[in-house]
């Protein structure tokens, strides 16, 4: 009975945090309630207060799990077998575009907070938790840059400058090309423009 009681419960907190991303896509972080939420989900707006205390917590539990998301598909990437460093580096506008398309609206907000010093509101341990999940993909990245330089394939740099300014590509990209969605929704130009931006960076650091 325990064991069908904690599976019920996660379902549930499952089902809410799916209703919170779908209503911070539609109307942003500022605008959306608990209320709304809940409407989502179909619950009571008291059940969502006994998974989360308020509507920030639950958006730094999306947080956290597009942070596990990364680190995970950046490690998965980093070990993929028989395949050479450059062809890693080749996929890793793909991977990025995957991961803006998993959670868009978490990962807009996540880089505008990094970029602001908006993350100091959290707790001490909540920000070494999304801290280590960044490592660990910067990490990876790191690594693969690091495996080509160390077979003669890109020219020696510090990997993990490297893997800082991939990233920033990355960051700087995802918040450019929303901004530009302000002025005409119907633009979609980062899959593209990032895959040229990485691209140039790895051509600019390949041996001639």
């Amino acid at each position: 009975m325990a064991s069908r009681r904690e599976r019920e419960k996660l379902l549930r907190r499952r089902q809410i945090m799916d209703a919170a991303r779908e209503v911070f896509a539609a109307r942003g972080f500022g605008r959306a309630t608990m209320e709304q939420i809940a409407e989502r989900a179909e619950y009571k707006p008291a059940t969502l207060y006994l998974y989360f205390k308020n509507k920030q917590e639950l958006y730094t539990s999306l947080t956290m799990e597009l942070m596990e998301r990364i680190s995970g598909r950046f490690t998965a990437w980093a070990g993929q077998a028989g395949l050479g460093p450059m062809e890693k580096l080749g996929q890793l506008p793909d991977l990025m575009c995957e991961i803006y398309d998993y959670d868009p609206t978490v990962l807009v907000a996540l880089f505008r907070l990094q970029a602001s010093q908006g993350l100091q509101h959290l707790a001490a341990e909540t920000i070494a938790e999304l801290n280590g999940h960044a490592r660990r993909a910067m990490g990876c990245m790191a690594e693969v840059f690091a495996d080509a330089m160390d077979r003669g394939l890109l020219r020696r740099h510090h990997p993990n400058a490297m893997a800082d300014s991939a990233w920033a590509i990355f960051t700087g990209m995802v918040l450019w090309e929303e901004s530009k969605r302000f002025f005409d929704g119907r633009k979609q130009y980062l899959k593209p423009t990032l895959k040229l931006a990485v691209d140039l960076l790895i051509a600019g650091a390949a041996r001639k």
